[in-house]
């Protein structure tokens, strides 16, 4: 059998599950693992070790030569978990072999629940070299497999136990077992044999596009996270990263890096940039663990602050631009949280910190607040409340504290930016020296996906005003139909850096879904780096892809088809502007419940299906932008601050078009009615809305069922039936809820429920008008691919939810039609789950990004979890609106010509086939 048909036939299937982290080892407490872990995936199939599986080993080599001891260890450091370890020999001589000990009592009575079992094997103390060893595995008294490891640089060598091939009837004597037992070198080229067969391996990868990844394990001598010392096997990895599109790394050993930086042998290719460090948050952390805390801990106004920050930014700036490589992204916080979560208190610290307490009165007056809105009649008396005080006061704390956490980096982005200045100017001047040799420098802190999920404490419009020099995010979220999220967060990123000049970065997580489409939204949206987190190696990184063969294939795919076409995206633009913004208020995020957050993300999404391209801008850009350019606005969200809503009343007055729903617009910052808005939105008053299911915001994992009973508040009555006509034709029943409007003379409804109350309006105001859903549509429209349809009687369950097919058109009617009515799309294929993007590049050529976000459920498997596949497509037609007079489009994927012809206002072509994703050049 060939290796990549044991890849295929699951060898390497799915991903790495984490050491067990219960229970202690005999002889003492595992040592502290201290390296940051996600959470592992969810174990699939294990396996148990039969008492009679036994191993031996013996050292034939190693300097300094002399008498031997034989350490085993596994787990934790970087892998999660404990660190598991103890002794396979002692004084023996080079040659001799250890006692034979059963593989079992390696794991210390723990049940190991990984596919993959890493064991390191180490030599005597740090100053070994040229280690070799020699291991022999036996089952039942017979010798199964014997085979040899080697540390040239240090007296450290791994084994790799398949732990998937035990149980199910199959032994250690099966002949599965026994050829996927090896060590590290031969596990690395398996992988690198089995990728090098891939139809994705030939073929160009990107180069201006920096892709980083990490290149771990390696280590001389012995210690904390070193698997093994071969730089053999860092060059066969290395050969891997490569195929996967890597030009860069995020850490990797100290030699790649130095011939990466002198572009030599094997490793040049990996110095596209890299990621490196800078300073985190210039504040001493509290540990509760410490007897002497600093009382300034997580205090942004602390005495020590300004010289923290300074020698911070002294400290980054000389580590940075001293990397020999065209550009460095660097790290401040991992993840970024509040500043305020370094103190003793937390985020409560600045309701008692007088410091934080006069920053807060005066960063409140520039706001143009008042004593009032904190409930009381002077500034004396004022100071940041997070909760149980006026509600305006809340909207003020919450937006302090993440101010006052953007202000500890905005003199390290500011220092960065002089820094590129310099350089540019450099270059200008022609020098070949100084500052032209220096790297391009972004610091950025990560940010996880929030945005997505349930909201951050800190903002992703307002904290870019501030702080960093870079956007980026991480894709995290494990939920198969809201993939397409990331192109909601990566078109956030796109505005922000049109408004502010800072590029774009993802962290794509390729064993959470979808990596290709996730690679093209993020490029089609301008991205300038992609960090494939993460590849590891398995056996030195926990939450890694390396031993997942479909998240390598496809990465490998994203890598070749964004080679292929690299010069039809990189420093393109989008090349019609949108003509309609959504708004996701930061005070609805605070004040608002549940549904009406959920409710705003379906909206994009619907709004995506029906191909309507958006800018999303936040609260203070509604309220200082001109938004004449918007056609219609989408605020999704109840709360809406009071300067915001007079900008809207003006944009509608002058002709705009507004849209809200799920109690839109009913309240301000202060959680008081929203009266600016009442004549806008053509109703003589607003009832608080009616919840009928309790409605939790996205955690990163499965999406929400609505089929559980638990989560049910009130039956759903009969009479709410929706019905609408025109434009938004369609009936259904709601599951969430409703607000039963109360429409002003003049205002026209468009949809009513089954008991005759107003489910949606319409009303001019002005030169514009503003429709009011009064319902949450954007849930609505989701509800028909969250669970799938329960069984007739005895008949075996349907298939589904197929994203490709259970959509409802007339649902998404309700919330697409108003954009429809005023932006054609620019990108319209034939299936609403496939996205297309239309970019011109600075050659004047024209080219559509397609993304295919149509998955479906195939089944359940083992503990539940979901089995999914991607909807391939055929005979999709795109029709392309703004490119000119198109000729020819020509399909990377495909590799083929397509024809096309004229359609009304634009052109049409058809794509026989498409799997994730595709770049189609435009002449």
């Amino acid at each position: 059998m060939t290796t990549r048909a044991i890849w295929r036939l699951g060898l390497w299937a799915n991903v790495l599950l984490g050491v067990v982290l219960a229970a202690l080892p005999a002889g003492g407490a595992p040592a502290a693992d201290t390296a940051q872990v996600d959470k592992p995936d969810e174990l699939v199939r294990s396996g148990n070790i039969p008492p009679d599986l036994t191993l031996r080993a013996r050292v034939l080599e190693v300097a300094p030569a002399g008498r031997v001891q034989i350490d085993w260890r596994w787990g934790g450091e970087g892998l999660g978990g404990s660190v598991y370890r103890g002794v396979l020999g002692r004084g023996l001589a080079l040659g001799e072999w250890s006692p034979s000990a059963p593989l079992a009592a390696l794991t210390r009575g723990r049940t190991l629940k990984q596919r993959w079992w890493y064991v390191t094997f180490t030599v005597n103390d740090n100053a070994s070299r040229r280690l070799r060893m020699e291991f022999e595995f036996s089952y039942r008294g017979k010798v199964i497999k014997t085979f040899q490891g080697a540390g040239p640089d240090g007296g450290t060598v791994g084994v790799v136990v398949p732990m998937h091939r035990l149980g199910a009837g199959q032994g250690p004597d099966h002949a599965d077992f026994v050829a996927e037992l090896t060590g590290l070198r031969e596990y690395a080229q398996r992988r690198l044999d089995w990728m090098e067969s891939l139809p994705w391996a030939k073929g160009p990868r990107p180069k201006e596009l920096l892709i980083v990844s990490n290149l771990g394990g390696y280590g001389e001598g012995v210690g904390y996270g070193k698997r093994h010392g071969d730089r053999a096997i860092v060059e066969i990895e290395a050969r891997v990263l490569r195929g996967l599109g890597v030009n860069g790394l995020r850490s990797g050993p100290a030699f790649v890096r130095e011939l990466a930086h002198k572009g030599a042998s094997w490793a040049a290719e990996l110095n596209r940039g890299e990621i490196s460090h800078a300073s985190g948050y210039p504040v001493p952390a509290y540990r509760k663990d410490r007897r002497n805390n600093d009382p300034e801990c997580g205090c942004p106004f602390g005495g020590k602050v300004a010289r923290a920050k300074a020698e911070a930014i002294r400290s980054a700036l000389a580590e940075n631009l001293s990397i020999a490589t065209p550009e460095v992204w660097a790290l401040t916080v991992d993840e970024i949280g509040s500043v305020f979560d370094k103190s003793a208190e937390g985020k409560k610290h600045m309701e008692t910190c007088p410091r934080c307490v006069e920053a807060f009165r005066s960063w409140a007056q520039r706001r143009g607040a008042t004593p009032a809105d904190f409930g009381q009649g002077d500034w004396a008396a004022v100071k940041p409340m997070l909760a149980g005080g006026p509600k305006a006061a809340t909207y003020y704390a919450r937006t302090f504290n993440n101010d006052a956490s953007a202000g500890m980096f905005r003199e390290l982005a500011a220092a960065f930016d002089t820094a590129n200045a310099a350089k540019r100017e450099s270059l200008k001047r022609g020098e070949k020296g100084g500052p032209a040799t220096q790297p391009w420098v972004y610091s950025y802190a990560l940010r996880g996906n929030t945005f997505l999920m349930g909201g951050h404490s800190l903002d992703f419009f307002d904290f870019y005003r501030q702080a960093d020099n870079a956007f980026v995010y991480e894709t995290s979220n494990r939920g198969w139909q809201i993939w397409q999220w990331d192109s909601y967060l990566c078109d956030v990123g796109r505005v922000v850096t049109r408004e502010t000049g800072k590029p774009l970065g993802v962290y794509v997580k390729p064993h959470r879904g979808a990596p290709v489409q996730r690679a093209l939204s993020a490029v089609a949206r301008g991205a300038r780096m992609l960090y494939w987190y993460t590849y590891g190696p398995d056996y030195h990184k926990g939450d890694s892809f390396s031993e997942n063969p479909q998240a390598l294939e496809l990465t490998a795919k994203a890598a070749w088809l964004l080679g292929k076409s690299e010069d039809l995206w990189w420093n393109a633009a989008w090349a019609q502007a949108p003509r309609v913004a959504i708004v996701k208020p930061r005070c609805s995020e605070f004040l608002g419940n549940d549904a009406q957050w959920e409710n705003a993300k379906w909206v994009y999404t619907a709004l995506a299906h029906a191909h309507v391209s958006v800018d999303p801008i936040d609260e203070v850009m509604l309220a200082t932008a001109d938004l004449s350019r918007y056609r219609a606005i989408y605020v999704n969200g109840s709360h809406l601050p009071r300067k915001a809503a007079a900008a809207v009343e003006r944009y509608v007055r002058e002709g705009g078009v507004l849209w809200t729903s799920g109690w839109g617009c009913a309240r301000d910052e202060a959680d008081e009615p929203l009266t600016a808005l009442q004549g806008v939105l053509g109703l003589e008053g607003r009832g608080e809305p009616e919840l009928w299911y309790a409605v939790k915001r996205y955690g990163a994992t499965a999406v929400q069922s609505f089929a559980d009973a638990k989560s049910v508040l009130a039956p759903v009555p009969a009479g709410a039936k929706i019905t609408g006509h025109g434009p938004c034709a369609g009936s259904f029943m709601p599951a969430v809820g409703r607000e039963a409007l109360k429409p002003a003379a003049g205002a026209e409804a468009l949809a009513k429920f089954a008991d005759g109350q107003v489910a949606m309006t319409v009303n001019r105001y002005g030169k514009g008008r503003a429709y009011t859903v009064g319902f949450y549509p954007g849930l609505e429209y989701s509800a028909t691919i969250r669970d799938a349809a329960p069984a007739a009687g005895d008949a075996p369950p349907p298939a589904g939810p197929d994203m490709s097919r259970d959509f409802d058109a007339a649902r998404r009617g309700f919330i697409a039609a108003p954009a429809l009515a005023v932006a054609a799309p620019t990108v319209e294929p034939s299936v609403p789950a496939v996205e297309g993007v239309l970019l011109k590049n600075p050659a004047g050529k024209h080219a559509v990004v397609l993304m295919n976000w149509a998955y479906r459920h195939t089944g359940a498997a083992d503990k539940g979890k979901a089995e999914i596949a991607l909807v391939e497509l055929k005979d999709v037609k795109i029709l392309v609106r703004g490119a000119g007079g198109v000729r020819r489009a020509t399909s990377a994927r495909l590799d083929r010509e397509l024809p096309v012809r004229r359609e009304g206002d634009g052109a049409t072509f058809t794509l026989p086939r498409l799997e994730e994703g595709d770049v189609v050049a435009l002449e």
